[in-house]
């Protein structure tokens, strides 16, 4: 038995295919760029030279901008670390009208030439009975 990991199909990344359907109709250039992300956000997550990123849920790319939407604030966190920007990880606490707590992070980073903006959402509490 080898503990070699296999590369992952494009059916186990779904923000790869979410993002190759925004992508239809745009012209060569962008969509260049867009594959060069994705690509260089694959190698992130399944890295098997270094200790791979958590996938981001969403990933959006317009222009020279990328957005990457993780699950949790943790996540957020690993990747300003990696990227040498963990100083900028800012946290916000809300309350929303039925009365569960939120937690939103939000960094930036640039990364490869891209603005990045990195953010999570995660509720911290249940509606009290």
């Amino acid at each position: 038995m080898s503990n070699v990991q296999s590369a992952p199909e494009v059916a186990q990344l779904p923000h790869v295919e979410r993002a190759m359907a925004d992508a239809a109709g745009q012209d060569a250039v962008v969509r260049i760029a867009r594959a060069g992300i994705l690509r260089a956000l694959s190698r992130e997550c399944y890295a098997v030279d270094q200790d791979a990123l958590p996938a981001p849920e969403t990933v959006k790319v317009n222009g020279n901008r990328v957005s990457l939407l993780f699950d949790t604030n943790a996540e957020v966190a690993a990747w300003a670390t990696r990227h040498g920007n963990a100083a900028d990880v800012r946290e916000t606490h809300q309350v929303d009208p039925d009365g569960r707590r939120w937690c939103f992070t939000e960094a930036r980073i640039l990364w490869r030439g891209f603005d990045v903006s990195l953010g999570a959402a995660e509720r911290t509490s249940v509606v009290a009975a």
